[in-house]
């Protein structure tokens, strides 16, 4: 399972079960469905500037940050989206090496822009998800 913030995608590989080589493209979800990148990985945001023009820039586009499966099942996938500020769910099918998209949600409250989410983190004991933006 993986992630590239450059381009947002997210990818299932398969993995060779003696060497661990990565092997063929089993599943990718493209959130920008193919569209090209206003931020690329050769033409960079300023991120020490935490200005509106380069929260701008940095929004607007979709930016997925990191793929945590649901610590229970293993079979929920999220996705915090940096450029559009949500949390994408998937569902992963680990015989197939699938993932299904399964919805979103905010990742914080109705009227806030550029919150940014790049972690998720489930509590060891409680039904709680914490979400780093």
């Amino acid at each position: 399972l993986v992630v590239n913030y450059w381009d947002a995608t997210v990818g299932v590989f398969g993995l060779d079960a003696t060497s661990g080589a990565v092997q063929e493209c089993r599943s990718m979800f493209d959130p920008k469905e193919g569209r090209a990148m206003k931020a690329r990985h050769d033409k960079h945001v300023n991120h020490s500037q935490n200005n509106e023009t380069a929260q701008k820039e940095r929004q607007a586009d979709p930016h997925s940050h990191a793929l945590i499966l649901d610590p229970l099942f293993g079979k929920i996938a999220y996705v915090p989206d940096l450029g559009m500020d949500l949390i994408r769910q998937f569902t992963f099918d680990k015989a197939s090496g699938t993932l299904k998209a399964a919805g979103m949600v905010p990742s914080g409250p109705p009227g806030r822009a550029a919150l940014g989410p790049r972690y998720i983190e489930f509590h060891p004991t409680l039904p709680v998800a914490y979400v780093v933006n």
